[in-house]
């Protein structure tokens, strides 16, 4: 079970032919997301270490609360659930990374939706909001550019990319930002819960099937090792969940 989504390492070589920028790019992967690190880009919205990692412990567990997630936290049920294709909006014949990739996405406002969370730090859903922008901007610089490689033409504005209008694209930006601060809680919780924690050996053993060519240390650096931590925490925690739950195709 994983369903994290690789996007091919062409940001720089585009980006170099482009002459838009040069350096090289470190790529950062969480479940269903691509993370794109450009060295020299204009950093006003740039996330670095002390922004990924101020709201999270060493050991990947957030640091802003009093007490447990867990004491925060109405969990619904998450074990042994029941699931059929049309749920994840399967083909008969989808592939097995494309049930991973679906199943995570599935979860994820599963959990978010399903769960109750009471006292969300506001600073650390801003937080969050934050690195969404600088996420589907990165996406975004990259999809501009091979765009503009292969066509001569691009898109002219982040919102165009998008197909929204700029009120739409900062109300979309706002909600998923408190949707991730939601589902860190969630996921610490069901961690507490169940006993589950990360060590050094899970971050690097993730890392190597996200198929990272950086180190862990190098990784710390750019986003902090509470960061790396919690995010392997919830690729865990997905596990766990994934491991006792049902999916059958429609009609079986």
């Amino acid at each position: 079970m994983k369903n994290f989504i690789r996007k091919k390492r062409l940001l720089c070589a585009v980006l170099a032919i482009l002459v838009i920028a040069a350096g090289c790019t470190v790529y950062f992967i969480r479940r269903g997301q691509t993370r794109d690190a450009e060295a020299g880009m204009d950093g006003a919205k740039q996330i670095k270490a002390l922004q990924y990692s101020k709201y999270y412990k060493d050991d990947g567990t957030l640091n802003w609360m009093d007490g447990k997630a867990s004491d925060m936290v109405e969990l619904c049920a998450y074990e042994n659930l029941q699931l059929k294709y049309s749920d994840l909006n399967l083909e008969e014949d989808a592939n097995e990374e494309t049930i991973s990739r679906k199943l995570g996405s599935y979860l994820e406002d599963y959990l978010t939706d399903s769960c109750e969370v009471n006292g969300l730090s506001g600073e650390f859903a801003s937080q969050q909001t934050e690195i969404m922008y600088y996420e589907l901007e990165q996406e975004y610089e990259f999809e501009r550019a091979v765009k503009k490689l292969s066509y001569g033409t691009s898109y002219d504005t982040v919102y165009d990319y998008y197909g929204m209008e700029e009120n739409e694209y900062e109300s979309y930006v706002s909600e998923k930002g408190i949707r991730e601060a939601t589902l860190a809680v969630i996921v610490q919780a069901i961690a507490e819960q169940q006993g589950i924690s990360v060590t050094q050996d899970d971050v690097e053993r993730y890392l190597e099937q996200q198929q990272m060519e950086e180190s862990l240390a190098e990784l710390s650096d750019q986003y902090g090792q509470g960061y790396l931590y919690h995010i392997t925490l919830q690729d865990k925690v997905f596990d766990f969940i994934e491991s006792k739950l049902m999916l059958k195709k429609d009609g079986e």
